[in-house]
């Protein structure tokens, strides 16, 4: 692992931690913000930029938005993590409801993106709004998310390989496929 990847890691590990340390601590009223404010931007949101940069106190560029994304998503989910990325926590709710609506929002949410703005900092976006909802059905179904690992998927996101995209889609339709057949 390279000092650079050795670096983010830590990074991701440090923010994750703070976000659990207020579910520990009983910071209900910073989580309310930072849910009140799932899907804005940084510069869209309201009472939760004094709470961020608390908690990321160094510049990011671009990145800070991916961040703050995270941020706002977690109130919605604490719920402890099965492990695996979020494709994975999907194909367990898909295999718990038996839901085949659920392959459309799969596909939906893969090719979601970020909005790029004209300074060039990403905004949530379509792929936010796609995230609010999908953390959303996790929690109500008593399913986690590995908060570290969709971090660090988003960070990579818009990589021209897609290859975050292809392990989210592998791990959803490749788990199905495989307890399809197991059907027969």
């Amino acid at each position: 692992m390279t000092d650079q990847a050795q670096a983010q890691t830590s990074l991701t590990n440090r923010f994750i931690s703070q976000l659990e340390e207020l579910v520990r601590t009983g910071g209900r009223g910073s989580l309310a913000v930072l849910r009140r404010n799932a899907g804005r931007s940084l510069a869209e949101s309201r009472g939760a930029v004094a709470l961020f940069y608390r908690m990321l106190p160094m510049r990011l560029g671009p990145r800070e938005e991916i961040y703050f994304l995270v941020a706002t998503l977690f109130p919605w989910n604490d719920l402890p993590s099965p492990g695996g990325n979020l494709g994975h926590s999907m194909a367990l709710l898909r295999s718990k409801t038996g839901s085949e609506a659920l392959d459309r929002r799969m596909t939906v949410l893969l090719d979601a993106d970020f909005d790029d703005s004209p300074s060039g900092a990403l905004q949530p976006g379509e792929l936010g709004f796609r995230l609010r909802q999908t953390v959303k059905l996790l929690a109500s179904h008593d399913i986690g998310v590995d908060w570290r690992r969709l971090l660090e998927d988003l960070l990579s996101w818009s990589h021209p390989e897609r290859w975050v995209q292809k392990n989210w889609a592998r791990a959803y339709f490749g788990r199905t496929a495989e307890d399809d057949e197991h059907e027969d």
